[in-house]
């Protein structure tokens, strides 16, 4: 179990790294406004998620119930993050 555990961390240390570059792509991509700039942001990370966290539900190594919970989890600690940080 502690193998795929730590599997399934790694993963999501790859998922994070993959979404804030997604994240800086979008800061930095001139066509777009800074409105959808910010709306942009959170939805990014659904894609690196899902394929995450697909390929241990996939394994059978994570239950798709505990899925949907570290994506309910990961999505509310985004927004709050998002949601209450200040702009400098």
């Amino acid at each position: 179990m502690a193998s795929s555990s730590s599997f399934i961390i790694v993963l999501l240390v790859v998922a994070l790294i993959g979404w804030l570059a997604t994240v800086q792509w979008i800061r930095t991509h001139e066509r777009f406004s800074d409105r959808i700039k910010r709306l942009l942001v959170l939805p990014a990370w659904f894609p690196w998620m899902g394929a995450a966290l697909g390929v241990p539900v996939m394994r059978g190594d994570l239950p798709l119930g505990d899925f949907g919970k570290a994506i309910a989890s990961f999505v509310v600690g985004l927004g709050v993050f998002w949601l209450t940080r200040r702009e400098a």
